[in-house]
């Protein structure tokens, strides 16, 4: 199992570095500002966390362990050309572990619509779990 919070912090931070909302890193998209933010999501989470593929997948809402498998390994390839993007994966790696006290406080500094789509997320991985 993961250390409390570190999945819900390393989405949050990629969430404020790229400043796009959660539901849109948690979504299908394929668009490049969505899945590369995505990918360096996915490649910490593995980094940092001792969930499997499958497990990274079903939290994520990814579908299946080849898109986990997928997104690592885009993400080491695009790191060794792109500073930036490896710029990105360094601050994620740094990102704080939040338990559920420090994201309840979270919840209230950050706008209405982000709190949402993390609670949200958070009860919709918990019930596919099940």
């Amino acid at each position: 199992m993961s250390a409390p919070g570190t999945i819900e912090g390393i989405i949050l931070e990629a969430s404020r570095v790229t400043k796009l909302p959660i539901s849109v890193l948690l979504s299908k998209s394929r668009v490049y500002a969505v899945a590369r933010p995505r990918q360096a999501m996915i490649l910490v989470l593995q980094e940092r966390t001792n969930l499997s593929t499958p497990q990274i997948a079903a939290r994520l809402g990814l579908g299946d362990h080849s898109t986990v498998i997928h997104g690592v390994r885009k993400a080491k390839q695009i790191a060794t050309t792109n500073p930036d993007f490896a710029a990105l994966i360094d601050r994620l790696r740094d990102a704080e572990p939040l338990g559920p006290l420090a994201l309840a406080d979270l919840a209230q500094e950050m706008p209405e619509e982000v709190a949402a789509a993390i609670a949200y997320s958070l009860r919709r991985k918990t019930r596919r779990k099940g």
